[in-house]
């Protein structure tokens, strides 16, 4: 062998005996960092996939919830609306039938003092009547008209001309 060999040769021994059990140790704590590192990946990784699906079971139970909660009140909604619209469709009817009543009692009673009118202007043209007992009887028809059913509606006129 050759002096370099040989010189070689004896610093790796002299390597081995100086730092060989340090050297050891060192593979040994790397190793088992090495291998703690891939056990606790490894768990990390399970941990992170069951966490996932426990948050996508959440959300898809959640999701149920709230589309439930959404139909809920939709239906809700379209029986309100039904039952409102039904409502109004009945007191639509109601007032339309109550309308034409009216208007047939107030056809009837307009018919009616129309010829109450016309009995008394005949009564006063054959009777050829005075002009205070012809504005009377039209004040009474007027009041009959309006409403105001007064006794004796003339006798305001009558006190009107004599105070002229």
């Amino acid at each position: 062998m050759s002096k370099d060999k040989k010189i070689k040769n004896d610093l790796e021994r002299i390597r081995e005996i100086v730092f060989g059990e340090k050297e050891k140790k060192y593979d040994s704590d790397i190793n088992q960092i090495q291998a703690d590192l891939s056990s606790n990946y490894s768990s990390l990784e399970a941990k992170i996939k069951e966490l996932e699906s426990l948050f996508e079971q959440n959300f898809q139970d959640q999701k149920k919830q709230f589309t439930g909660l959404i139909d809920d009140v939709r239906v809700g909604f379209q029986e309100d609306m039904s039952r409102g619209d039904k409502l109004f469709q009945d007191n639509f009817s109601n007032f339309s039938t109550k309308l034409e009543n009216k208007e047939e009692n107030l056809k009837e009673m307009i018919s009616s003092l129309k010829t109450e009118l016309l009995e008394k202007i005949d009564l006063l043209v054959e009777k050829k009547v005075s002009k205070e007992d012809l504005v009377e009887s039209f004040m009474e028809v007027c009041f009959k008209l309006s409403g105001n059913d007064s006794s004796s509606p003339a006798t305001d006129f009558k006190l009107l001309n004599k105070s002229k």
